[in-house]
């Protein structure tokens, strides 16, 4: 069985999970919360002792005694079952109220009102500011993003004390001085996060929320930034320190400081001002995006580098754990303590733990101990994509991939009779490629099932070319991450072999950036999608666990899962037929643009198209989110700047079959040129429509043939 005795802690961490989802779902008082903790905590010790008492008491008497004290030694242990699972739900529950809850009176939720305030804010730096840059055609917006614990808010005249961490949004350029440990003072409105600008886009204000950040602090050029700790600063945090140190090693040798050094120090570092979104689109469609990110598969490919260097040299497997356990932390320190890395590195380490004192191994309970660490720290990493992807894709590759493995590896298979040293040499060779290509392909394949919904639920992406990619690029990322880790360590005293480490791992992710965009380039290789329903996401996730593990294949409950699977059948085609004779109009938000959604007819309709920052920033994260890859046709009603003159970027970017327009001469130099330079590439796009004529589903109505006004809105 999935949950047994031999796995309490993934018993454990299951039913605590349980306990912060109802956190989530019914806030409660967290001291009310907190009594009932301790009332099923003293239960369940008081059970523990009826159960020792009555089995004590049961070996030393006899007959209908010993009866008795067995049938109350059983009632105990199932009441103490329940009490603890009662405690351990409780436990969540109360956990997630105390990390959200408001308790202080001086807490800024308390303090700031929900409308946006002019303030001077005090407090500790918990990080040293982050570059932002976001590119546009538009132009480019370079940011600085640090976190703030504020101790006092100057308002009304006065300063007041105040509890809360805020996360400041400065476009100033700070000296080397600001990093994390300073005391600062820094003016600028602040206010609540902004939400989603429309639904099913990233919603800023909550993922803020989650890292317990309920307010934004935004600056200008006439903020006034001042130091408070001048006279005795504290010292500049090992992250930097390591950081500027290992930036500059890596670069040792390379001629310029191009995209693939960038990416280098992104992988590697954690240096996150590289993945810009033009930078790493090719990386999110070919479903490898995953290696820019400190998280389990980053984490577990530097344990196995450091696990294999130090077998080489011949340490022992109890001293190898623990010494690759605090590299790994000294590495995740490095890195800045990203949460993901964190949550990473507590699982690696479970692992290495167990696998260093020789215990059996057993991944899914070595799992629910660090889903149970993790929980215990922090309840909301449990809402956050990067722990869903992580656990779930583990989860997966623990009960999938063995029974996945034992049908694929009678395919590559030898004669049993024939012994191995009687193989030749390039036999061996041989079936040592083939067995690593199977269960790289294997691995691949578990993890791409397992993370499929989740990816289209938070990326709106669907990317089978992540079957193609993720081997050959996750291999040239090892390789990569070998090559950096052999220049941190020759450092600048081998500076000529940290030249050669350099070009290495310049080379290997080139090879990476290669492959990312030529598999985007096949026919299928992704496809934007829609997030899926509940409905869906449930059913999957019980027949690809109940399939891949065999459970649902069982005799007894063989038969109920087909009937189940009927059901579930005839509800989702009836849904999807319902879904497909609904015509939807989507409004975007900001912007004069219309959406239309025709899936009986498989046409899709966008009525103008916004100036050019509504196409970048509103429009086609929208169309995403409804899974359109392309337009079947445009509409242009105006020929206003602020009606189309983003058409020749969303062209670029979503290419049409048809842009509708009127017969009526052209008055604006805007869209003029933009029309020009459309019909220049591609001649048959364009179509004249005048009164009669029909788009769709849509009859024109205005102007009349021939009928051409002097101003461009009243054509």
């Amino acid at each position: 069985m999935l949950l047994n005795m031999r796995r309490p802690l993934l018993f454990a961490a299951l039913i605590y999970a349980v306990g912060v989802l109802l956190g989530e779902m019914w806030p409660q008082s967290p001291f009310i919360l907190l009594i009932i903790v301790v009332t099923a905590a003293l239960a369940c010790v008081g059970c523990w002792w009826v159960v020792g008492v009555t089995g004590a008491l049961g070996t030393h008497r006899a007959n209908l005694f010993a009866q008795s004290a067995g049938l109350g030694a059983l009632l105990g242990a199932r009441m103490k079952l329940g009490f603890g699972i009662a405690f351990l739900v409780f436990a969540g529950w109360a956990n997630h109220a105390f990390h959200t809850a408001t308790l202080s009176p001086v807490d800024l939720r308390r303090l700031i009102k929900d409308e946006a305030e002019i303030i001077t804010l005090r407090g500790r730096m918990v990080d040293t500011p982050v570059q932002r840059i976001t590119r546009r055609e538009s132009g480019s917006i370079e940011r600085l993003l640090l976190m703030v614990d504020t101790e006092a808010i100057w308002c009304d005249d006065q300063w007041q004390v105040a509890h809360g961490r805020v996360m400041v949004v400065t476009t100033n350029r700070l000296d080397v001085g600001y990093y994390a440990g300073r005391h600062i003072d820094v003016d600028g409105v602040i206010a609540r996060p902004s939400g989603p600008r429309a639904p099913g886009l990233f919603d800023y204000r909550q993922y803020l929320i989650r890292r317990g950040i309920h307010f934004e602090l935004r600056t200008d050029e006439f903020t006034q930034w001042s130091l408070l700790d001048t006279n005795t600063p504290p010292s500049r945090p090992l992250v930097d320190r390591f950081r500027q140190w290992s930036t500059n090693n890596l670069a040792l040798g390379l001629p310029e400081q191009d995209e693939a050094l960038e990416l280098l120090w992104a992988m590697s570092l954690g240096w996150r001002t590289a993945l810009t979104g033009e930078v790493k689109e090719p990386f999110m469609r070919s479903g490898t995006m995953h290696l820019f990110a400190i998280s389990g598969v980053h984490i577990g490919m530097v344990g196995a580098i450091l696990i294999g260097l130090l077998r080489v040299l011949r340490i022992s497997r109890h001293r190898v754990g623990w010494a690759v356990i605090p590299l790994l932390w000294f590495y995740t320190a490095a890195t800045g303590w990203q949460p993901s890395a964190v949550r990473a590195t507590i699982m690696i380490s479970v692992i290495l733990i167990g696998w260093s004192l020789r215990r059996p191994a057993d991944l899914l309970n070595s799992v629910g101990a660090a889903a149970f660490i993790i929980l215990l720290w922090d309840p909301q990493q449990i809402f956050q994509a990067s722990f869903q992807l992580s656990f779930t894709v583990v989860f997966g590759l623990a009960l999938i991939l063995p029974p996945l493995m034992d049908c694929l590896h009678p395919w590559i298979s030898t004669d049993p009779m024939l012994p191995r040293a009687l193989w030749s040499w390039w036999r061996r060779a041989a079936m040592t490629l083939a067995y690593w290509l199977v269960n790289a392909l294997a691995v691949s394949l578990t993890a791409w099932l397992v993370s499929a919904p989740l990816i289209a639920t938070y990326f709106n992406l669907f990317t089978p070319a992540a079957l193609i990619a993720n081997v050959p690029v996750v291999a040239c990322g090892m390789l990569a991450l070998m090559s950096c880790f052999g220049s941190l360590l020759c450092g600048s005293w081998l500076a000529p072999i940290t030249g050669l480490f350099n070009h290495a791992a310049w080379f290997f992710m080139k090879c990476m950036m290669t492959i990312s965009e030529w598999v985007t380039t096949l026919p299928g290789a992704f496809h934007y999608v829609r997030e899926p329903n509940t409905f869906f996401f449930v059913m999957y996730y019980i027949v690809l666990f109940g399939l891949g593990t065999g459970l649902l294949l069982q005799r007894n409950i063989r038969w109920w899962a087909v009937g189940g699977f009927a059901v579930s059948a005839i509800f989702g085609i009836t849904q999807w037929q319902t879904d497909r004779q609904t015509m939807r109009l989507n409004l975007m938000p900001g912007t004069p643009a219309i959406f239309q959604e025709d899936f009986t007819s498989q046409s899709s309709l966008l009525v103008d198209t916004g100036d050019v920052r509504s196409i970048e920033s509103k429009v086609i994260p929208i169309l995403r989110t409804r899974g359109v890859d392309w337009l079947n046709a445009i509409v242009l009603t105006h020929s206003s700047k602020h009606q189309v003159a983003g058409l020749t970027n969303l062209v670029k970017v979503m290419p049409p079959k048809l842009v509708n327009r009127s017969h009526a001469k052209i008055r604006s130099t805007k869209y003029s040129r933009a029309i020009d330079e459309l019909l220049t590439a591609r001649p048959n796009l364009e179509r004249r429509v005048s009164v009669g004529d029909r788009i769709g589903a849509w009859e024109v109505l205005h102007p009349v043939r021939g009928e051409d006004q002097s101003r461009n809105i009243d054509n």
